[in-house]
């Protein structure tokens, strides 16, 4: 019996979907098309149970940090009766990397040895069984089919897979019960962007690298301890030797790292910059959601072409979503830290049947799975809340701007903030929420005895106040505002009060509402 993991909190609040997979009974070709399945294809050859010698892909480098996760994934992978476990986290986070050391460490643990099988390039999921076949060389006899052939030459072997990027191709994934049922000394490490959500399974997260504090920030020195920021100046190195982590660059470097959510890829992509742009130049870019995706490109021309760019990983995963996924996934853009499922609810069903309460669980539960949307759980309120990395956001509004939502989406955030009093006087779900309430309060009593209608167009306002009128109705709070357009919070709330008098408003969904209609959005 495959050892079964335990259900998370998480996973009986959010209940996810299973998809019932059945292999065929028959050797079933698609007739649509008339390509037989791989799977199932009998190939006219000498049986072999004989596998080709063990190799496992060099990494390159040193791998910085997880140390804790390689002793654990160890232990997990060695004597235990743990057969299957599979390494999941967003593209980029570092999963085959880790998985190849794991598996290095573990040679001497799998007398007949251990295999890498890359799914990258597969395209159907009859596809997979066929790609360990292959890379095993394990051939078929007369009458047998390939999933036979992989069982029979498997059954008494004490060896390793190491199954690589799967997510693309997940219904595949009861095939591979069916190996480890079947082979009793059979072990299994996958890589995927999702679970495989099956029984025996354990899943093992892999977090981002640990980053610092920006509030309490060490000195110089004490700041390699955190791994991002150790993974950022040695790639910093590698493309520009005389680069040097000083008292005077220090907090930049953090910054960056913070901005990047300790995400390795995007370090990696974003310290090779580092011969072209000063650190204060990068983090500029980095501050502005508009411009940080375009920074982080031109990856190794060695890697997959989904790691080249930061833009192109996000893009895979958001290719395997449903269309209605998609759309939740791109509405949430509008929050910026945390917040609850009721304020997903307020404002992701908005005039869509498609996307209501009861579907809204299943859509939040799998970008939870895909990890594009994270969980933290509120101890006070003993509740879930949400958010999105930076990086990840900066995608998720591009997907809005495209969609054609952007303005509505906006508004109808920019409403609910404002009803949010009504709803919960003693404290809004978010944050920002919270700050844009004081904010708008703060200014409606200093404007009072000057308030009344006006006829003003925007042209009235000065490049400065309409970028600032811009950035309100994007929901940012004034210290968003002041980073994004490096001013101070005294300086945003100036040109707010005078926005808020020329055009005769005081509140935040009326000036949203002011540049929809203006088209300035």
């Amino acid at each position: 019996m495959l050892k079964r993991t335990p259900v998370t909190r998480l996973q009986k609040r959010f209940t996810r979907k299973r998809v019932v997979f059945q292999i065929p009974e028959e050797t079933g070709g698609n007739e649509a098309s008339g390509r037989i399945s791989p799977l199932y294809m009998v190939a006219k050859q000498t049986s072999a149970t004989s596998l080709r010698p063990p190799s496992l892909p060099t990494c390159p480098g040193r791998m910085i940090g997880r140390e804790q996760e390689l002793e654990a994934l160890s232990t997990l992978l060695g004597p235990s009766e743990v057969r299957l476990v599979t390494l999941t986290g967003m593209g980029g986070i570092g999963k085959t990397r880790l998985a190849l050391q794991v598996a290095t460490n573990l040679r001497a643990s799998f007398v007949d040895g251990v295999y890498f099988v890359s799914l990258a390039s597969i395209l159907h999921p009859d596809q997979v069984i066929a790609a360990i076949a292959q890379t095993l060389t394990i051939e078929t006899s007369d009458d047998q089919s390939l999933l036979d052939a992989v069982k029979h030459a498997l059954y008494k072997k004490r060896l390793l897979l190491l199954i690589d990027t799967v997510e693309h191709v997940i219904t595949a994934a009861p095939y591979l019960t069916y190996l480890l049922e079947t082979c009793p000394h059979l072990t299994m490490l996958v890589t995927s962007r999702r679970e495989l959500n099956l029984q025996g399974e354990l899943t093992f997260p892999i977090p981002p690298l640990t980053l610092p504090d920006l509030t309490t920030l060490p000195a110089c020195e004490d700041l390699l301890q955190y791994t991002a920021v150790a993974l950022f100046v040695q790639r910093a190195r590698a493309v520009y030797p005389g680069f040097q982590l000083t008292s005077t660059n220090a907090d930049t470097i953090a910054e960056i790292c913070v901005h990047l959510d300790g995400l390795p890829l995007a370090l990696e992509l974003a310290a090779a910059r580092m011969k072209l742009i000063s650190p204060n130049g990068l983090l500029l870019r980095l501050r502005d959601s508009s411009t940080r995706l375009s920074v982080l490109t031109n990856g190794m021309r060695d890697a997959p072409a989904r790691h080249q760019t930061l833009r192109q990983n996000i893009a895979w995963s958001y290719s395997l979503l449903t269309q209605q996924e998609q759309r939740v996934f791109q509405r949430l853009s509008i929050f910026e830290n945390s917040y609850t499922f009721t304020a997903i609810e307020r404002v992701c069903c908005v005039d869509d049947e498609e996307t209501q309460a009861t579907s809204l669980v299943d859509n939040v539960s799998s970008l939870i799975d895909q990890h594009l949307l994270h969980v933290i759980w509120d101890k006070k309120k003993d509740e879930p809340r949400f958010m999105m990395l930076e990086t990840i956001r900066a995608y998720s509004q591009e997907c809005l701007e495209k969609s054609g939502e952007k303005a509505t989406i906006h508004l109808t955030y920019a409403t609910y903030c404002q009803e949010l009093p009504k709803e919960a006087v003693s404290g809004p779900d978010n944050i920002d929420q919270k700050n844009i309430l004081c904010e708008d309060i703060q200014v409606r009593e200093e404007l009072k005895p000057s308030l009344a209608p006006s006829s003003l167009s925007h042209t009235s306002l000065t490049t400065r106040e309409i970028e600032v009128l811009c950035l309100i109705a994007q929901g940012l709070t004034s210290l968003r505002i002041a980073q994004r357009l490096t001013i101070t919070t005294l300086t945003v709330n100036s040109h707010v009060r005078s926005i808020y008098n020329k055009l005769g408003i005081s509140t935040r969904s009326a000036a949203t509402r002011y540049a929809i209609e203006q088209n300035l959005l």
